[in-house]
Order: C-alpha cells, then sequence, then structure tokens
C-alpha cells in the first residue's frame, strides 16, 4: 500500500531525524506524511508541521530550516502547493514561495544555497519549466537554468564540483537525446560528456566520496 510508504529520510546535526511519506501514524500515534523522531525511533512530539499529503522528498539546510516537497497543497492551513519550507519547530516559513503547478518528487541543495526541484511540474509562477529547476533561497525561479528533460524527474544528486544529475523517466534535456539518466553542468547546459544511458527509469541517485555515481 503507498499510502504507508516512507519516502525520505534527513538527519539533523543532533541525531534527530526528518521522516517523510505518505504514512498516517508513527508508532501507536497519529501523524499524517511528516514526522521527526529522536534519535532512539520515538515521536519528537515537539516538531508541530501538518501537511494534507504525501512528502516526496526533503532537504535540510545548513540553518536547521527544511525544504519539504510532494503533492501537500496545505502546510499548517497555508496554501504551498508541492513545496514548501519549514521552521525548526516544524512551523512554516513564510519567507519561502515558489508556486509550482505539479508533483514535486526530488529537492537538493547546491553549496551556495539554491534550491534546485524535480518532478511533473510544467510551470512555476506562471513560467513555464518542465519538470526540472532551480530556485533562489527565498523560491523565485532562477530564470539562467532551464536544462527542459521530457519526463519527470525522480532523484537529484549534486557533485563537489556543482554539476547536477539527475534521473527520471526523461529521454531527452533541451532536445538532446539524454536516456533516463544525465549529467548538467552549473549553467544548467546538458554534459555532454557523460551518457550512461540507462534503459529504463531511475529513481535514486548517490554520489559517492570519490566521484562515482551510484544508480
Amino acid at each position: 500500500n503507498m499510502e504507508w510508504h516512507v519516502y525520505c529520510l534527513a538527519t539533523q546535526p543532533d541525531g534527530k531525524i526528518l521522516v517523510g511519506g505518505g504514512f498516517y501514524q508513527v508508532g501507536s500515534v497519529e501523524k499524517r506524511f511528516i514526522a521527526r523522531l529522536e534519535a532512539n525511533g520515538s515521536l519528537d512530539t515537539s516538531f508541530g508541521a501538518v501537511v494534507d499529503h504525501i512528502v516526496y522528498g526533503m532537504a535540510l539546510q545548513p540553518d536547521g530550516r527544511l525544504l519539504i516537497v510532494g503533492t501537500f497543497s496545505t502546510v499548517s492551513n497555508f496554501y504551498y502547493s508541492y513545496a514548501a519550507r519549514l521552521q525548526s519547530n516544524g512551523s512554516v516559513d513564510s519567507s519561502f514561495y515558489c508556486g509550482l503547478n505539479g508533483i514535486t518528487e526530488c529537492i537538493a541543495l547546491q553549496a551556495d544555497g539554491k534550491i534546485l526541484i524535480g518532478g511533473g511540474f510544467t510551470s512555476i509562477s506562471g513560467t513555464t519549466r518542465n519538470n526540472f529547476a532551480r530556485l533562489s533561497t527565498t523560491g523565485t525561479l532562477d530564470a539562467t537554468f532551464n536544462p527542459d528533460p521530457n519526463g519527470t524527474v525522480h532523484t537529484l544528486a549534486v557533485q563537489a564540483d556543482g554539476k547536477v544529475i539527475l534521473g527520471g523517466d526523461f529521454t531527452s534535456l533541451g532536445g538532446t537525446a539524454a536516456n533516463y539518466i544525465a549529467r548538467v553542468n552549473a549553467n544548467g547546459a546538458l554534459d555532454s560528456s557523460f551518457t550512461p544511458s540507462a534503459n529504463g527509469t531511475v529513481q535514486s541517485l548517490s554520489v559517492q566520496a570519490d566521484g562515482a555515481v551510484l544508480v
């Protein structure tokens, strides 16, 4: 049952664990879609985030604020569709808004604090942007970055050199063939030196310390 899945995790420096997914309870306590656990796995009741649907991805900022993406439309009864930022206590951070129009599955932070998002959306605050985008720290669209994959992006990984690897259901970026996995330069241009050409959907990526990529 998909409604019970855990889709994403993040560990705080203090050892607490942030969990997102399609679940309805943690232990015997009703807690929907997002929760924070103590290091021993018990529910942290001081984290008050309330979302109305699935959380697919999360990224913890160095300042302790948490970015979340998914299929939700409200956060703590405020309208924040598909993406939002939470304060460390779980309350919504009103300084972040990006106006997405569709499901958002993955999120990653660049070293400079800019935010990368991927999913099945087609616009951000009214500007066309297919499935992959870069945002400022407040959620506004970075108009200089437009890789334009032709299918859903399920997973993102940022390399140490600033290049970004993406995986999903796409078969091209900006009209150039790239099957299910691709790498873009920091400016969003396709890196033509990286051509794994997978033959099916890529759901998860990770970059090792030595630069090798796990798919």
